[in-house]
């Protein structure tokens, strides 16, 4: 890390938002399956392909009663269904169908991987039975009890445009998150799916925030207590993503993405950018500069 003059690094962290909550629930606490949460309340994928190179991801996390992570239990499932959609396709004259998006179960082990697909793709939705060491991933938080990879209680999806239709640039899709648990009881959630050509139409927003205390003329460092920060959703608050294989890593599927820093003296940005690093190692985010900006 750089301590050649004012500025030793920026930090500037570009996160997906995640639109967690727990799913409604109509079972009563006795349910084997205490929840589940799904990754997003929205997904933009951008790039435009159909097929299963178009594809982006989300997951659904399960707990049991007490609300510690856990796989599905014997007679347990997830499923997903396409229930809203466009009025018309991309064309403009075609109906919109249900049937217009596929989804397909996919599973890893380690986020920085490649995914499988261990599922059957099925337009219009797709059911999950119970089947650990196949489906699960892993949930990669903290577990006492299966320190440090957490329990095998994340189940992945990805969702893409079926390669016949023009679901592309056509608007929002909708797609049903269900929970059964052993007793039959359900908890439903929902999220939308927009496919995309161009990030223009992404209505992509960036938030900029900072953390501690930052003054002028003092070298800027990262620490988690003193940082600039800018967060990067869609239209809707969610993930945004770049479309993919179905078997690419999640950092393919990163937005591309540079920062820059504007000087006071002339308005306008620097010509040395703050090229993105992120590997995933702490502390690895922009590059920093050799040079002061004032």
């Amino acid at each position: 890390m750089s301590t050649k003059t004012t500025f030793k690094r920026v930090a500037l962290v570009t996160v997906a938002a995640l639109g967690f909550g727990l799913l409604s629930s109509v079972a009563p606490a006795s349910a084997v399956a205490g929840g589940a949460s799904v990754s997003t309340s929205s997904l933009t994928v951008v790039g435009g392909t159909t097929g299963t190179n178009g594809s982006g991801l989300f997951y659904v996390d399960v707990a049991d009663s007490l609300g510690a992570a856990a796989a599905l239990g014997a007679a347990e499932s997830l499923t997903v269904t396409v229930t809203g959609k466009p009025t018309y396709q991309a064309n403009g004259t075609s109906a919109a169908t249900l049937n217009d998006v596929t989804v397909q179960a996919v599973a890893t082990t380690d986020g920085g991987a490649t995914f499988a697909a261990v599922g059957n793709a099925t337009a219009g939705g797709i059911q999950v039975p119970n089947a650990p060491g196949t489906y699960v991933s892993n949930d990669w938080t903290y577990d006492a009890d299966d320190a440090p990879t957490g329990t095998s209680a994340r189940y992945w999806f990805a969702v893409y445009p079926n390669a016949s239709s023009s679901s592309v640039d056509a608007g929002a899709y909708t797609l049903r998150v269900r929970l059964t648990d052993s007793t039959g009881f359900i908890r439903d959630s929902s999220l939308s799916v927009k496919f995309v050509t161009s990030a223009a139409d992404s209505g992509a927003a960036i938030t900029l925030s900072s953390a501690g205390g930052l003054y002028t003329g003092e070298a800027l460092s990262f620490t988690t207590a003193n940082k600039l920060q800018a967060t990067l959703t869609d239209a809707a608050g969610g993930r945004l993503v770049k479309n993919a294989a179905i078997t690419a890593s999640l950092a393919s599927r990163a937005p591309d993405l540079s920062a820059a820093i504007v000087t006071t003296s002339t308005g306008v940005a620097a010509s040395d950018v703050l090229a993105i690093a992120d590997t995933g190692v702490a502390a690895v985010d922009h590059v920093a500069w050799s040079a002061a900006q004032v």
